[in-house]
Formats: structure tokens, sequence, C-alpha cells
């Protein structure tokens, strides 16, 4: 089967309220939780609500096995700082929930986004499943690109989605003019996207900048 050659270049302004952990060559300080969140995650009607999420993600995913076992892992990622009120809630904050999914030969987590608005609701809807770094920001403008070098591929498809993403490695020195600081660096990932009942395997570039962090689909598309 021939390899399609892509290659595509966009630069995505960050937002600044949001703090992007990826494109650090290697994790920044957190910045310090405030007291009561830990309980409030760890709490059972919180946790039922995250797999609850992550229950309805397994169904929508295609391809994805129907008998993975899924738990609540309490791990988490800040974009945006927490603050709590004095009910025991957060009243403000963005973070990411990992919840792990085992079986069928596999192992890998599912991801829930947690948002509280203005209004300090609490709203959390599914991200796609995997372990890539890319923020929600950078997968939102990333994926209409990835669905587009797959369409080269399987000419007249209109059914796809991204099923996963896997972080590959960092690349490279650090990026000193870097918006997210000096110590960025690019970093490479994978995304398997399915497309009308085939998979393909998408390798992503992704490159802090002074504006933002661009990506870019570098070469081949590979059937999986």
């Amino acid at each position: 089967m021939r390899n399609t050659e892509l290659s595509i270049l966009v630069v995505v302004p960050m937002f600044l309220a949001v703090i992007s952990a990826t494109a650090f060559a290697e994790p920044p300080t957190p910045p310090p939780l405030p007291s009561g969140f830990n309980e409030f995650i760890l709490s059972d009607q919180h946790k039922n609500a995250v797999l609850d999420i992550a229950k309805k993600t397994q169904s929508q995913i295609q391809g994805t096995c129907q008998t993975l076992g899924l738990s609540f892992t309490g791990k988490f990622a800040v974009f945006v700082p927490i603050q709590m009120g004095e009910n025991g809630l957060p009243t403000s904050g963005i973070w990411k929930e990992l919840v792990s999914a085992t079986g069928c030969k596999e192992s890998y987590f599912f991801n829930v986004l947690a948002v509280i608005d203005a209004s300090h609701a609490l709203s959390m809807v599914p991200l796609i499943p995997g372990d890539g770094l890319a923020d929600p920001y950078l997968i939102r403008d990333a994926k209409p690109m990835v669905l587009q070098a797959v369409g080269l591929k399987k000419a007249g498809c209109d059914q796809k989605q991204v099923i996963r993403t896997k972080f590959e490695e960092y690349l490279g020195d650090p990026i000193p003019t870097a918006r997210n600081g000096p110590n960025s660096r690019r970093w490479a990932e994978t995304w398997k996207v399915w497309a009308c009942g085939d998979i393909f395997d998408i390798a992503i570039i992704f490159t802090p900048n002074e504006k933002g962090t661009g990506f870019m689909i570098p070469s081949q598309i590979k059937p999986n």
C-alpha cells in the first residue's frame, strides 16, 4: 500500500488564561492545590461522575474494546489554577482527569476534562483517550488537519474519528524564545484514526514558539 506524503504546519496561539504544561522539557512545578480539592476529587460522587463519562466515551469511540475494565486513578493535570469555596466545592479552574482502561491486551487512559464556569458550576466532557501531551486547545486545532490527512488516504470516507493519542518523545534542545518558557521543547505524538473501518497512525510534531505552539504532520500516513 502506497504511503501518502503530506506536510502541514500550523501555529496555534495559546490562550493566556490556560497553563499549557505540555510544552516543557520536564513537567513544570504544578500550582499548589487549595485545601479541600483532594477530598473533592476522591469523593464517591465525583468519582462516579468521572467514571460515567469514561463509560460513555468507551461506547462512542470506534474500534474500542467494550470489555475494557475502567478504574478511577485520582490522577489529574491542571490547566487553570483551582480555587475552592467554603462549601468544599471548586469555584474556578480547569483540569483533566485520567481513568485507567485495561483489557483486550491493551492499557491506556480515558481522559475527562473538568471546567468550572463563571457561575461556579462544574462541567465535565470527554477528551480523546490516550497519553498524548497536547492540551485541549491544541487537540481542538490539530484534529481537523489530522482528519484531512487521513481523508487523502481514505478517499470518499466521510466517517472519521481520532480514537487515541500517544506521546512518543521530546525532540531537540530547549527553545529559549518559546512563549511557554525557555525550557520548552518540541515533542512527537502518534494519533490513531478510525476511518470507515480502517485504522491509520498519524505522526504529529508539536513545536513551541514565540506565538504559541505549532504542529506539523511530517510525512507518512501509516495504515495500522
